[in-house]
């Protein structure tokens, strides 16, 4: 064989090689976009979830989201929803309680955890915009904030609690 032809024929290897190594870089990062897309969507569609569960109002005395997502050193702004489910108007308000003291459960109106008192008209709903701050909760701890409505008319279940898991910022 001819010199020249063997140092083709290796500059032939060596490119198909690199042909190759960057072909499996590129689907890599592909497949990790195609993952970030995927994860976001998934967390779109549960959060779409609970709104549209609060939007559809009428069911229960108090509706809240299921689960809040905290980042460390920063809040999540989420909703609650009271409904008059009764026949004559009824004055109610809202009283929130963290269980993590490094956890703050605040109602926007009164930037307290006791909301303003409100009068609800016979099939009437009422939201109130509730704020979850981080004061130095641990990364990935999940904690609750019971809500608990005051006043509430006899036979409703006037207590739930978000769910509010503390993640990287």
């Amino acid at each position: 064989m001819k010199k020249g032809a063997i140092e083709l024929s290796m500059n032939t290897v060596i490119i198909i090689i690199l042909g190759v190594i960057l072909l499996g870089l590129g689907i890599a990062f592909v497949t990790g976009v195609f993952d970030k897309i995927n994860q976001t969507q998934q967390q779109i569609f549960a959060n779409l979830g609970d709104k549209i569960k609060l939007g559809a109002k009428g069911e229960d005395l108090l509706e809240v989201s299921n689960q809040v997502e905290l980042k460390q050193q920063s809040f999540a702004i989420t909703q609650v929803s009271l409904s008059n489910l009764e026949s004559t108007p009824i004055t109610v308000s809202v009283s929130v309680n963290p269980r993590n003291p490094k956890v703050n459960c605040l109602f926007a109106d009164t930037e307290k955890a006791d909301s303003e008192t409100y009068t609800i008209e016979s099939g009437k709903s009422v939201t109130l915009t509730l704020l979850a701050q981080d004061n130095g909760a641990s990364l990935n701890q999940v904690t609750t904030c019971s809500i608990k409505v005051n006043n509430a008319p006899a036979g409703y279940q006037a207590t739930k609690s978000i769910v509010i898991n503390v993640v990287k910022k």
